[in-house]
Formats: C-alpha cells, structure tokens, sequence
C-alpha cells in the first residue's frame, strides 16, 4: 500500500504518504510548460554519472507519443549550459516508438533513452517497457494512469505530474511510485497559474506540498552578466532557446506536427474529465488555447489546428475507404469458382451435389 487513509474533520479522506517522500510543486506558465519539463528534465540527468530515473505522468495516449518523440530527439540549445563529458545515448537505448538520435555527441539534451508506456499498446510493448526501464540505471518514461497502479519500478528518482490527475487518490497513486519499502524519492506536481488552488484541495487530504521556484530551471541557460536589465533579458531568450527548436521541429517535421496537433486536441478533451470535486479549477474555458497550443511547439491559431485536424481526419477517412474497396475488389476477385467473380450459378444446389456425386 502506497498510503493509509483517515478521514478528517470535515468528513474528507485523509492520506499517509511514506517519509522518505518529498513532494513538491511548481507554478508554470501554459506556454512555458514543455520548455519546463525539458529543462527540469536536464536539469537531473547531467552529469551523465549521476543515476537519474524519472516517470512523467500525462493524461491522454496524445500526449505520450508527442513527448516521447520530441524528448528523444531534443538537442541542446548553444544557449544552454553543457555538462562536461555528456555524450548522448546509444539510440538502440531508446523506444522503438519514435526512438533516435537528438544530435551528436553532447548537442543530446538528455543523454538517456526515453520510454513510453500506454494503454494502446500490446502487451508484448508494455512488458518490454516495463522490463526495460526496470532495469535502466537512466531513463525517463512518459506514461498515462495505466502505470500508476499495480507496477512496482525498483530506484524511481523522481515522479513528474506533467498533468494534474483527475482526483486526488490519483495523485497518491502517481507518487506512490517512489519512494518504495525503504528509499527516498521526489515527486514534482506541475501546475498551470490558474490550477494553484488545487494545493488547497490537496492540503484538505493531508497532502504539503513544498514550492519548487520555476526561475531555478533558468539555470540550464546561460545567463547575462552585470544584472542589469538587458542582461537578465539575455538569460531570458536564451532560455526560450529550447521553445523555439521544439516550434521548428513541429513545423517542419510532420511526423511531429501531427503528433502536436494529436496531443493539444486530446489535452483539452482530457481537461474536462476532472471530477466533480475539481471541476472548477480544472475548467476547459480557463485554459488559453493560443497558450496550450505553444505548450505543444505549436505556432498555428487554435482555429487553424482545428481546420487542419479536420483536413487531416478527412483525408485519413478517405483513404481508408479508399483502401477498403480496393480490397474489396481483389477478395471478389480471387473467391471462388475458380477465380471468376466468385458466385454461383443460378439454382445451384450443394446439397443435392453432394449427394450425386456420393452415389
């Protein structure tokens, strides 16, 4: 058991988690949310010594296949701050889905393989997976709720909830992954500035959590000197340095831009199955969408990706459908009768000629 439940003054079930669990919390700008998981991310995998396993939670099957795909291939900015003797992953490390090189030598934003773990998948996949990171002493794995109960992943360094979970019991599920028998572990809850008041729901539960300043992930980039004003500008746009690789990327790739497009409708659809409890924090209408469109390197107007999945889905129907009766021809064409056509003589009977020829 991850937790022992109470009830508390008002009638609320109250959560035990372990000790040696230290959770934390950070209070991230929509659209700086990707750029966030990217330098946190760096943040804990150089040097390339140090033991790093992370499990990034998400909400939707989307959203997995993006992430996975952009974290395995992310290069290091110039702007970014490099740790001596990184060298990037072999890529036979990585996941099969989406796995390859993000660049050379140390232009790799995390020299480690990055795994995915899905309910879309087979069994054969998640068993890989699952075997996989088990036994890496570095790697990150992007996964919705289906890993968040029932699997046990020895030496789990950090959790990050890169989406906030529908409820509350999730939430202790989610951290439960760390911090397993007798170890220590962190786990990160990533929260959009109107998302804040759910520390609220979470203390209601017995759950502190302690702030994590988004302006120390700045570190990675480097920094203007002096102090002054135009210098701290500098360590800005370098910062951002990474935001605009990914919004390349997702423009020029279409590999990526679908993934992109995929993740951000399937977020929104996600925001709105929040229970009832949070419905007014975690509300479709408080999200900007030109904001949760950047979160995904998407540069397009929400009305455009709009037009653009419909386009895409009605291609895709077509070609389906296309497919569907050209295979259809070849079966009429290859049944039976030797070949042609398949169909039977008129007031052919089988039954009576199986039995004349039994005579």
């Amino acid at each position: 058991e991850e937790e022992e439940e109470g009830r508390g003054a008002a009638g609320q079930r109250v959560f035990s988690l372990p000790s040696k669990l230290r959770q934390h919390f950070m209070v991230v700008e929509c659209k700086q949310r990707l750029l966030a998981l990217c330098a946190f991310l760096r943040q804990r995998a150089v040097p390339s010594s140090r033991e790093c396993k992370v499990i990034v939670f998400v909400s939707c099957v989307a959203e997995v296949k993006f992430l996975q795909h952009i974290l395995a291939r992310a290069v290091l900015p110039s702007q970014w701050i490099e740790a001596d003797g990184d060298r990037a992953c072999d890529p036979d490390d990585s996941d099969d889905e989406g796995a390859g090189p993000g660049g050379d030598g140390p232009h790799h934003l995390l020299n480690l393989p990055v795994l995915s773990l899905h309910g879309d998948m087979v069994q054969g996949e998640r068993t890989k997976t699952f075997f996989a990171f088990t036994a890496a002493r570095r790697a990150v794995l992007v996964c919705t709720d289906v890993a968040a109960r029932g699997l046990d992943f020895p030496r789990v360094d950090w959790i990050v909830q890169y989406d906030a979970p529908t409820d509350v019991e999730e939430y202790v599920h989610r951290c439960g992954r760390t911090a397993r028998m007798t170890t220590e572990g962190d786990a990160l809850l990533l929260l959009m500035p109107h998302e804040d008041k759910y520390l609220h729901t979470l203390g209601s539960h017995g759950l502190r959590l302690s702030l994590l300043p988004p302006d120390s992930l700045r570190m990675v980039a480097k920094q203007g000197g002096g102090g002054k004003s135009r210098d701290r500008g500098e360590g800005l746009e370098n910062y951002l340095a990474l935001q605009r690789w990914a919004e390349d990327v997702v423009a020029t790739c279409p590999t990526a831009g679908d993934l992109a497009m995929d993740a951000y409708t399937a977020f929104i659809r996600a925001y709105s199955t929040h229970s009832k409890e949070n419905k007014k924090i975690f509300h479709p209408k408080a999200l900007h969408l030109g904001h949760v469109a950047a979160s995904f390197g998407l540069r397009e107007a929400p009305k455009k990706i709009k037009m653009a999945q419909r386009r895409r889905h009605s291609d895709k129907d077509a070609a389906h459908k296309a497919r569907f009766h050209r295979d259809k021809g070849k079966r009429k064409g290859e049944g039976g009768d030797g070949g042609r056509g398949g169909k039977r003589a008129k007031g052919f009977d089988a039954d009576k000629f199986v039995g004349l020829s039994a005579i």
